[in-house]
């Protein structure tokens, strides 16, 4: 049987990423997402509003990355897998899912950023209808050539037959 751990979100940094070191050297940025979802009750048909927030865990140089250009209210697309924690506090065992990111990147322009850190309206603060851009090679892996517009949004179709 095939298994499989990998998530993908897009959210809002919830507070300023926290970093500490371990006595192994390595770095481990701590952070929350804020991740929303809209949709149409089909009972009441009102539009119903949800958010979960997401714990997120980067090591190493995405720890460094994350503190150096994310700060709360930022966007940020994370990809990563779960992974669960677990501990005892005063004698009761707990347990909670994290996301260990393995790609971290911005999902809002700088002049968006720049907009909303200076106050500008909480329309910067709102999804703009675009999509994330993937993560650059130098942030966080190679995901590949991006889409060309000129392909009329039919990107990745292909409709001449195999044989």
């Amino acid at each position: 049987m095939l298994e499989l751990n990998k998530v993908m979100f897009v959210g809002r940094l919830t507070r300023d990423p926290e970093v500490r070191f371990l006595q192994s050297g390595s770095s481990v940025a701590s952070f929350t997402i804020a991740v929303g979802r809209r949709y149409k009750n089909s009972k009441t048909n009102e539009m119903v509003e949800e958010t979960a927030f997401i714990p997120v865990k980067a090591w190493n140089k995405q720890a460094e990355f994350v503190e150096q250009y994310f700060k709360k209210g930022q966007a940020i697309y994370v990809e990563g897998r779960m992974q669960q924690e677990n501990w005892e506090k005063e004698g009761q065992k707990q347990s909670r899912l994290v996301v260990n990111a393995d790609r971290i990147s911005f999902a809002e322009s700088r002049a968006e950023a720049e907009s909303r850190r200076a106050g500008g309206s909480d329309r910067a603060a709102q999804p703009t209808g675009r999509e994330p851009r993937p993560p650059m090679a130098d942030e966080a892996g190679d995901p590949g050539p991006a889409p060309s517009d000129d392909e009329g949004g039919q990107a990745g179709v292909n409709d001449d037959l195999p044989f």
